[in-house]
């Protein structure tokens, strides 16, 4: 008999992450705004119209939560259907939006297209940790065992020589700013939300503590799709060379489908088929993420490339740019001088541009 009436109980009280309509989700889109719904038929049947409960969220990979002590839930379902809302605070008949994840801003590029934890809005509730989402910079990483002990920097030992380390970045300065149009407030490391993550919610009743419950929502994963047309071009065209268009399929990075979203592109010239000019050195784009490029000759930034720096626009000497991008758009790799003369005047190539630059349709770029 007791089973069966705790059983009873549990199916009374379903919290859940939900659509605006009440409609339970199993998955969410990175910059998707979200709501929290609470199913509980048996206070729609007393007349209870709202009630208090505690609730956390919380991704349990990069740190990033938060949390609110009573939280106010009303039923706007329709009186008696059970179906109450997280709401901004009592009698209110606003609910709280939970975006999952957005970008810095959409009007600053490309610095502005830093991934962040997103907004919380509107979010008045009362108690302890209710200004938004928290945290979100925790990352594994190889752990530092020589060197300076800061984990934003690489020390030159391979990762199959150290350990691996769960370290918080935030706060930490992730470069030494290449540009000056790099927001302030970026400079320090802040959270975000990566793809496959899961979203834990936990929600308790205060005004009866037999009602609580959890649930948890995936943040959705894509396969990009990357197409180089034409295939092929003919070496020593000349001005007779084909225009190169790459097309990118890649709906998780479609954060907003009202703006325009830009994602970096890597361009090597045959990775790995030369020796580094010095140890460590950069040849390839393992080595590349790993090491963060060079900002000029011999000089490597020993940064490496994570969702914080990604899109920042570092600057090359002009002396030392390579012709084929724009000079302030990335970092680059160290190939011989006697390659591609021509494109590296001191034998410094550029790797990295900016894609998006023609926001197709949701999630499709072409550059």
């Amino acid at each position: 008999m007791a089973a069966m009436v705790f059983g009873t109980m549990a199916l009374a009280f379903d919290a859940y992450f939900s659509d605006a309509a009440g409609n339970k989700i199993g998955t969410v889109w990175e910059g998707q705004q979200i709501y929290i719904a609470i199913k509980d038929p048996e206070k729609g049947a007393c007349g209870i119209d709202q009630f208090e409960a505690d609730l956390i969220i919380f991704d349990a990979k990069t740190g990033a939560w938060v949390g609110a002590e009573g939280a106010w839930f009303r039923e706007l379902g329709g009186i008696g259907s059970g179906l109450y809302f997280w709401v901004t605070g009592e009698n209110s008949s606003s609910k709280v939006s939970v975006q999952v994840g957005s970008r810095y801003d959409f009007t600053l590029i490309p610095e502005g297209m830093t991934h962040v934890l997103g907004r919380i809005t509107p979010f008045t509730s009362t108690g302890a940790n209710t200004g938004g989402w928290i945290a979100g910079a925790w990352e594994y990483v190889d752990e530092a065992i020589s060197g300076d002990g800061n984990p934003v920097t690489f020390d030159g030992f391979l990762p199959a020589d150290r350990l691996t380390a769960r370290v918080n970045f935030e706060g930490l300065l992730g470069f030494t700013p290449g540009s000056e149009n790099w927001p302030e407030d970026l400079l320090e490391i802040q959270g975000r939300f990566e793809n496959m993550d899961t979203l834990v919610l936990i929600v308790q009743d205060t005004t009866d503590e037999r009602n609580i419950d959890q649930d948890q929502v995936k943040i959705v994963d894509t396969v990009v799709k990357f197409k180089v047309e034409p295939a092929k071009v003919a070496y020593g065209c000349g001005p007779a060379c084909q225009n190169i268009v790459v097309t990118i399929e890649d709906p998780d990075e479609n954060l907003n489908p009202n703006e325009i979203e830009y994602v970096p592109v890597f361009v090597i010239i045959n990775p790995g088929s030369w020796n580094p000019a010095q140890t460590p050195g950069v040849n390839n784009f393992c080595s590349l993420m790993m090491l963060g490029g060079y900002y000029e000759v011999g000089s490597l930034y020993e940064e490496p490339i994570r969702w914080y720096n990604i899109y920042e626009a570092r600057a090359v000497h002009p002396v030392r740019q390579c012709c084929l991008v724009e000079p302030e758009l990335a970092g680059c790799l160290g190939y011989p001088s006697t390659q591609h003369r021509g494109w590296t005047p001191r034998g410094v190539l550029r790797c990295r541009d900016r894609g998006g630059l023609r926001h197709l349709q949701a999630g499709l770029r072409e550059y």
